[in-house]
């Protein structure tokens, strides 16, 4: 299956809005930029940028300029955690009449053609009209973001995208709720699985959730029926959405309300016979790991625990449960989950 693409702006979406930005120094990343782009990663998308970068066509720098600027970019988001699958820039001046200078389309074919995506099933992301011009202009689902010159533009109802969020951290929330809302099926590589068990199947359907505090630590439970760390989670019932479930999991075993951030992986435990269920209607044992952040409550010890503790991504007990081993290494090293 091919992986969805998110379709990137850069100044005032990706990084600050600074003119005609000329200096790999100039660049610098918005708040929450990194860590919305490292969350749609973790949730399966390729994150492409599209910008406009008429300095070139006007004369003030030329196209190595550009390559070292957007050298410091990937080293700066690399050290975030994030890695850009591809980047396309138009270098011509407004009046040029090419094909490729936002809004018109032509970066997006390229970059579908030269990477082989459906532009109809991308997700634009910008803070100008251009960008929501861009996005439907090629069919894509299009989000304002209201950094750069998103607020403005909000505020003077000169664009009208699919929706509008503060940043590319919020941006990432969205689209892990439009998932969670949309259609029900969660996609991996090699698998389908619906969002709500069949009522009256015999299908029992595995979560657990990587639960964040505001530091990035994950919250671990010490089950007293084996001693062994491992995620918070249970099973979904017949009839019951996986989403619901898994929020009604996490606070009857940690006393915490938390918001789902996105899927981190599907795996099979081949020892428990665990395979995903199939486009071919094939159903057995699955488990569908999320990731979630904390909202509300105050943390407290379920009849099942022994403990629960926060510990950092370097600092994982040795004994933990197999289940959770891979979906947690996957995720110290990020990477979203696939089919074991």
């Amino acid at each position: 299956m091919k992986r969805r693409v998110v379709l990137l702006d850069r100044d005032g979406t990706i990084i600050f809005e600074k003119g005609h930005l000329s200096s790999p120094e100039q660049v610098e990343l918005l708040p929450g930029a990194a860590l919305g782009l490292r969350e749609m990663q973790r949730m399966g998308f390729r994150l492409v940028v599209v910008t406009n970068q008429s300095a070139i066509g006007r004369g003030y720098f030329d196209r190595a300029r550009l390559d070292e600027i957007h050298g410091r970019l990937k080293t700066l988001l690399a050290t975030n955690g994030v890695a850009l699958d591809g980047m396309y820039a138009c270098p011509h001046a407004p009046d040029a009449g090419c094909a490729c200078r936002k809004p018109r389309p032509g970066l997006v074919h390229q970059a579908a053609s030269e990477m082989g995506f459906d532009p109809r099933q991308a997700i634009m992301i910008g803070d100008k009209p251009c960008d929501v011009d861009l996005g439907r202009a090629v069919g894509a689902t299009t989000l304002l973001v209201r950094t750069g010159y998103g607020a403005d533009h909000e505020r003077q109802g000169t664009v009208q995208p699919d929706g509008v969020v503060d940043d590319l951290r919020a941006a990432a929330t969205w689209l892990s709720e439009r998932a969670s809302l949309e259609g029900g099926s969660f996609l991996t590589q090699r698998t389908r699985f619906v969002s709500e068990v069949p009522k009256g199947t015999q299908v029992r359907v595995g979560v657990g959730v990587l639960v964040l505090d505001d530091r990035n630590r994950v919250l671990l439970e010490r089950r007293s029926d084996c001693g062994l760390w491992g995620l918070l989670g249970g099973q979904v019932e017949a009839g019951e959405s996986v989403l619901a479930a898994t929020i009604r999991e996490v606070k009857e075993e940690s006393g915490l309300d938390v918001r789902i951030l996105g899927l981190l992986g599907v795996y099979s435990e081949p020892s428990e016979g665990r395979v995903a269920i199939y486009p071919d209607n094939t159903v057995q044992l699955v488990d569908i790991v999320f990731t979630a952040a904390i909202t509300a409550g105050q943390l407290s010890i379920s009849a099942e625990s022994d403990e629960l503790r926060f510990f950092d991504g370097d600092q994982l007990p040795a004994n933990l449960v197999p289940p959770a081993r891979q979906p947690l290494m996957d995720f110290v090293g990020g990477r979203s989950g696939v089919v074991r």
